[in-house]
C-alpha cells in the first residue's frame, strides 16, 4: 500500500469537501475578518492585546486560513451572482417574447389569470401550452397525469405576478370560452 493509498483510505476528500462547501457563510466572513485582522494588527496593538507571540509562531497558518475562506466566499458569491444574473437574464428574455405571441397564447395566460388558478391541466399534445412551455412562461410541476383530466401545467409565479401588474401585455384579448382540454373525450 503506497502514502497515496493510506491517505485516500484515512481522508475520504469528497467528504472533506462536501463537509466545507456546506458550511455557512457567515462562518467563513468570520473566519476572514479574524485571521484577516491578526494577521494586518498594527505591531502597538498587537502587543497589546496579547496576540503578538501567537502571530510571531502561527503566521502561515493566519495567512492560509485568510486565503482560504476569501477563495471560499468570493466562489460563494460569484455562484450567487451568476445564478442571479441566469434569472434576471430568464425573465428579461420571456418579457421580450410578450410582443410576440399570438392571440392563442395570450388567451391561455389570461386564463390562468381570470380564473386566479396557478395551474391548469391540458393535453400534453396541446400545442399552445407546450409552446408557452418552451417559451419558460409554463412548467411542469409534475409529469403525473392522465388522459381523462390532463396534465398539470403551471404559471411561473413571476409571469402571473407580471400580468397582474401589466394587464396591457395581452392587449385586448377577450377570454375565450372554456379552452379544450382534455377532460372532454
Amino acid at each position: 500500500m503506497g502514502v497515496l493509498e493510506s491517505l485516500t483510505s484515512v481522508f475520504d476528500f469528497r467528504k472533506v469537501l462536501d463537509s466545507v462547501r456546506k458550511l455557512p457563510s457567515h462562518l467563513w466572513l468570520a473566519l476572514a475578518l479574524g485571521s484577516g485582522f491578526v494577521l494586518f494588527v498594527p505591531p502597538w496593538l498587537a502587543s497589546r492585546i496579547g496576540v503578538e507571540g501567537l502571530l510571531a509562531s502561527y503566521r502561515a497558518w493566519f495567512g492560509a486560513c485568510l486565503i482560504g475562506s476569501t477563495t471560499v466566499l468570493l466562489s460563494k458569491v460569484l455562484a450567487l451572482a451568476g445564478r442571479l444574473v441566469t434569472e434576471l437574464w430568464g425573465r428579461w428574455r420571456v418579457r421580450q417574447e410578450f410582443r410576440f405571441l399570438a392571440t392563442d397564447q395570450k388567451q391561455l395566460l389570461l386564463r390562468y389569470v381570470t380564473e386566479d388558478t396557478c395551474t391548469l391541466k391540458f393535453e400534453l399534445q396541446d400545442g399552445v401550452a407546450g409552446s408557452l412551455l418552451v417559451l419558460g412562461f409554463l412548467y411542469r410541476p409534475t409529469s403525473m397525469g392522465n388522459l381523462l383530466s390532463g396534465f398539470a401545467f403551471n404559471i411561473r409565479p413571476w409571469v402571473r405576478e407580471y400580468l397582474i401588474k401589466h394587464p396591457e401585455v395581452l392587449g385586448d384579448v377577450e377570454p375565450e370560452a372554456r379552452r379544450r382540454s382534455s377532460s372532454r373525450i
